[in-house]
């Protein structure tokens, strides 16, 4: 039975496929990333991290009202439900010379832990123009709990002219 040759990636000698390094120059024969069992692993629990997330099981909420335009809304009208996460306090943005984020809290008015919340901004250049989206992150949020939240963005606060809340979502 004959063994599959193939050539060293650095010296360019015929060795075996299955070698742990070439016989002519003794580089390390690896095995490339994609087919490594704990790259494969990761891989797996990403695509179903994704796939769990996207089963529509998350709660949205797209109020940026303070707390007293809520509650004249929700005497106006009793059968519509409160909302599930509301602003404490801002959001506004923050400029220094290096960044550009935008800042605030949010209160989770449900009474559950939020396993994973995340806060969205749309952010535009001076024109008008969609710059990017910047997002805030947050685990295990305690059911009554507030989060402080700093949407960080990779764009040159100089570069940056307004932004707009798009959405809270958490499951």
């Amino acid at each position: 039975m004959a063994q599959e040759l193939k050539k060293c990636a650095v010296c360019g000698a015929d060795m075996a496929t299955g070698a742990k390094s070439c016989p002519q120059c003794g580089a390390q024969n690896k095995k490339p990333i994609y087919k490594k069992g704990w790259f494969i692993a990761i891989v797996i629990v990403v695509l179903l991290a994704i796939g769990i997330g996207s089963m529509g099981g998350g709660e949205s909420s797209t109020s940026a009202q303070s707390g007293q335009t809520q509650q004249s809304q929700q005497t106006q009208e009793p059968s519509k439900p409160a909302e599930k996460f509301t602003f404490v306090e801002g959001p506004t943005e923050v400029r220094d010379s290096y960044m550009y984020k935008i800042v605030g809290i949010l209160k989770n008015n449900t009474d559950r832990e939020i396993s994973y919340g995340q806060v969205e901004f749309v952010v535009f250049d001076k024109s008008g123009n969609q710059l990017t989206t910047a997002y805030a992150n947050i685990t295990n949020w305690a059911a009554g709990g507030t989060w402080k939240f700093e949407a960080v963005t990779l764009e040159e606060p100089q570069d940056v002219g307004s932004f707009q809340f798009k959405e809270v979502t958490g499951f």
